[in-house]
């Protein structure tokens, strides 16, 4: 429109997003945990130092922070804290030894109870949203239910069909907890570690979790022959946890059996209920020479995948895809991370690609798809303003605050992106990044690639969850939305 800028035409889209509203029934599995969350802060870094004198600097400077997949000695964890506040980048590691935990539990005691694990932060997010919103944890304790949205619903059989009855009154008094350790920091923090002096150039978090074994991430036994009727019951699922493995994660006979079971059970659940949709969060995996054979295995059983910017470079170097994976870690930007979601767009087989970075979302959808294109752009500015809402408050977004979120200016990040990836893509494909610039979309040969501006929080409250809840408002919304 002539005298109208772009800020002005996406502005102008939010605010319609935000009006939209979620009518359908969702699932969300199967981690569920209770995160116990510590926000660093200068002092309780340095409390945590004048604690234990005894650290030896000299092993902390030699951890390849890079090759850690989980956490034994209070060294590493330091290391590992450095690095990643220095650049500003989150990570998930797991105790390797109980005994890292207990010594977490001295030193932070403050640390506070809140909902954590995949399936449990989009189970609430959708809730709260008006969702008829399912989760399904193979363990479900009262400590966990407590900390679940009051409305979150959970399947229990009954004769021969399932029910859905509130989460807060299934609870099972035999179950465990899972709780993990997140540690969020802040922007423009600055820590004193020893002799260095290190200032946060970005909002993020470090995630430490048990050891999955002994909890298959996966429907029990004793529930599999109710899979059909369960399914026939939901519109739209979100799975995650499978990174965590079967009953033992470090036997990779027992994973690939747990892999197949996984694979059964998704695929009962579509045979059940053809016109569900199912997504998986991706999460890196502990055993990398078995994350590929997951990805592959679970990729056939759903529709969507959702990952970050961090994780797609690392997921395109598992599948030899190593120059891909470089261009986007050398030169981060909508183009790369285009040129490499198409790749494992292809790899995966998926019919929709989300991912979520800092500003903008790229998104790529197969052709024929089962959304016309402008309601996914809606839906990725809905999803934006849902994390928007929970990253200022800290608290998970009600459907009946999301319209002051329409006021946010979307971030100009984004709408740079969006002119850079038309201006490099136009070299070949002018029309479609003419689309781009005036749609957000563009359409290509056999799929659809959008790039959509984003929400950029300066001092989140929150970092927790921030990817789960992008993925599965954005998706639900596609699915139940209206």
């Amino acid at each position: 429109m002539k005298g109208v800028t772009q800020q002005e035409i996406w502005q102008q889209r939010l605010h319609q997003a935000v009006q939209g509203e979620l009518q359908g029934t969702s699932l969300a599995a199967f981690n569920s945990n209770v995160d116990v969350v510590v926000h660093l802060d200068p002092m309780s870094v340095q409390r945590m130092l004048n604690n234990n004198p005894d650290l030896d600097w000299d092993v902390i400077s030699k951890v390849d922070v890079t090759k850690l997949v989980e956490l034994r000695t209070r060294e590493e964890f330091i290391a590992v804290l450095m690095d990643r506040v220095e650049q500003g980048k989150s990570t998930l590691l797991t105790f390797g030894d109980a005994r890292l935990s207990k010594w977490l539990e001295g030193e932070f005691p403050t640390a506070q109870d809140k909902l954590g694990g995949q399936a449990g932060i989009m189970a609430t997010q959708l809730a709260a949203l008006g969702a008829s919103s399912v989760l399904y944890s193979p363990i479900l304790s009262k400590r966990q239910a407590e900390v679940l949205h009051e409305e979150v619903l959970f399947p229990l059989v009954n004769g021969d069909k399932v029910k859905l009855a509130l989460a807060k009154e299934a609870w099972r008094p035999q179950d465990p907890t899972r709780s993990p350790w997140v540690f969020e920091y802040g922007k423009g923090e600055t820590f004193n570690f020893g002799h260095r002096q290190i200032t946060t150039t970005r909002a993020n978090r470090v995630i430490v979790v048990p050891s999955g074994k002994g909890i298959p991430m996966n429907f029990t036994k004793d529930f599999m022959d109710y899979l059909g009727d369960f399914a026939r019951q939901l519109d739209v699922g979100m799975v995650a946890g499978y990174h965590l493995g079967g009953p033992d994660p470090d036997d990779r006979a027992v994973m690939r059996e747990y892999l197949a079971d996984s694979l059964y059970a998704l695929k009962t659940m579509r045979e059940a209920n053809p016109q569900l949709k199912l997504h998986l969060e991706y999460v890196p995996m502990k055993d990398k020479g078995m994350e590929k054979e997951m990805l592959v295995t679970i990729g056939q059983g759903i529709d969507s995948f959702g990952i970050n910017e961090v994780e797609l470079g690392q997921v395109l170097s598992l599948f030899g895809e190593n120059d891909l994976a470089r261009e986007i870690a050398q030169a981060e930007r909508a183009y790369a991370l285009y040129q490499g979601g198409l790749r494992l767009f292809d790899l995966l087989g998926v019919e929709r690609l989300h991912v979520h970075n800092l500003g903008y979302y790229v998104l790529i959808t197969r052709k024929p798809y089962f959304v016309e294109p402008h309601k996914v752009r809606q839906a990725c500015l809905y999803g934006s303003s849902v994390n928007a809402k929970r990253a200022l408050t800290g608290r998970y977004a009600p459907r009946e605050e999301l319209a002051r979120v329409g006021e946010l200016l979307l971030s100009e990040k984004g709408l740079k992106q969006q002119e850079e990836f038309a201006r490099e893509l136009g070299e070949d494909h002018p029309e479609v990044a003419r689309q781009i610039m005036e749609d957000g979309y563009g359409e290509m040969h056999d799929h659809y690639v959008f790039i959509i501006p984003a929400h950029i929080v300066p001092d989140p409250v929150l970092t927790v969850g921030m990817g789960d809840t992008i993925s599965s408002s954005t998706y639900a919304m596609e699915v139940i939305g209206c």
